[in-house]
């Protein structure tokens, strides 16, 4: 018994998509699936597919999706963000990319379609909360230091997923403004939702390799531990018969 892995190609209107699956072959019956959506330089990277493989090791089917197509990844900030606004700031498309790959996902042997979830990083975290206020067929969603603005025109009158946002006070690239409208925006919806705060931690405080201080964006070793037991908690109560 192992984890096992492999690529699945789907596509999403013109764009060829690329996902990494990882699930644990000691389970005979489907198991609850999780995306695991990347962070605004792309995916494909290790980070990711260490994520869904982690997953897997803790009994679900870990899905290292594809946002933007095609094998695009960027080099730099400036090419990151020439990447991720397209979609930003048009959730519409954005949703559209993220159906595919719950789609794809609910359609493996391995996962039980009514038991799936889905968490992200920085703009990752975005999309796992977009997912949720589209009302898309979750049982929750986490967002690891990702951007918690609602797009106001796509708003949800009720979320019935289950929401859980890890925040780093010290974040600059999530304002204190961002982070109260986040609240406002759950509560008006109904959400259960849950906001945890880590006081020391800047932005990308679960990437290793973040490590531009005077940016805020810095990894932080204890916060990204203790951001990881609460996603098993989480993840255990959604996912609970």
């Amino acid at each position: 018994m192992a984890i096992q892995t492999r690529s699945i190609q789907y596509a999403d209107a013109d764009a060829t998509l690329y996902a990494h699956m990882a699930w644990d072959d000691q389970y005979s019956q489907a198991r609850p699936g999780v995306l695991v959506c990347h962070d605004a330089m792309g995916g494909g990277t290790a980070f990711e597919q260490g994520r869904a493989q982690a997953l897997a090791k803790m009994g679900y089917v870990g899905f290292a999706l594809d946002v933007y197509g095609d094998k695009q990844r960027a080099s730099n900030a400036g090419e990151a963000y020439q990447l991720m606004t397209p979609f930003s700031s048009n959730r519409a498309r954005l949703r559209s990319r993220l159906h595919a790959a719950l789609s794809v996902l609910a359609q493996q042997p391995e996962v039980d379609a009514e038991q799936l979830a889905s968490i992200g990083y920085c703009f990752g975290g975005l999309c796992s909360l977009e997912i949720a206020r589209a009302g898309m067929a979750v049982k929750g969603v986490a967002s690891f230091h990702g951007s918690l603005a609602a797009a106001e025109a796509m708003e949800a009158d009720t979320i019935d997923a289950k929401i859980l946002a890890m925040h780093g006070w010290q974040d600059p690239i999530v304002p204190i403004e961002e982070v109260l409208g986040f609240t406002h925006e759950m509560t008006a919806a109904n959400a259960d939702w849950q906001l945890i705060t880590y006081g020391e931690a800047m932005h990308s405080f679960t990437n290793p390799a973040a490590n531009m201080p005077d940016q805020g964006v810095m990894y932080n070793e204890c916060v990204e531990r203790r951001s990881w037991q609460a996603l098993q908690e989480f993840l255990a109560e959604i996912f609970s018969p």
